[in-house]
């Protein structure tokens, strides 16, 4: 006569535990990766920021024949903001385009369709009204960030549209090729 023995399938507490363990490794593991990521992602967005301004720069002046004229003794307060995205609303760049995105994070996320919580995250360089002034210097910036939250100075972007931080730029600028 032949005996048949059940055994039970099932998952020990030990087995459990192991695969916790490893889950938990790995995840530790990951977490500076998806951080570097994020940041990695906000830098391109803010790039892709500063050339949109870029654009709208490019039209405004194509158009009205020179730089904006927005004074500057307002830099820093909510008219400042305000002249800015009034002189490029018509060439598609909203609210949106003049915030940092890790600003944005660190500031809390403040909601910017409230009047109060808008800003730039950009200023301008001041040129005078003169045709191709923007144009006559190629290292002069169009816009630099207003802090470094990025890790390696504020970007700054140019009149050939390349975006550079200023670490970068100093570099590229000092060292000897």
């Amino acid at each position: 006569m032949v005996t048949h023995r059940a055994f039970k399938s099932g998952v020990t507490l030990m087995e459990l535990m192991t695969v916790l363990i490893i889950i938990s490794i790995l995840a530790v593991m990951l977490i500076p990766f998806v951080g570097l990521m994020r940041q990695r992602a906000e830098v391109a967005s803010c790039g892709q920021n500063m050339k949109g301004l870029y654009a709208a720069g490019v039209s405004y002046v194509s158009d009205a024949k020179h730089w904006p004229q927005v004074d500057t003794k307002l830099v820093g307060k909510p008219e400042y903001a305000r002249a800015w995205f009034e002189a490029f609303q018509n060439y598609g760049v909203g609210w949106i385009n003049w915030v940092c995105p890790s600003a944005q994070r660190m500031l809390n996320s403040p909601d910017l369709t409230n009047p109060k919580n808008q800003r730039v995250d950009y200023n301008a360089t001041p040129f005078d009204p003169e045709p191709q002034t923007p144009y006559k210097w190629t290292t002069q910036p169009w816009f630099v960030e207003v802090g470094n939250f990025h890790g390696e100075g504020p970007l700054i972007i140019f009149s050939t549209g390349q975006v550079k931080s200023l670490q970068q730029h100093l570099h590229d600028t000092l060292v000897p090729r």
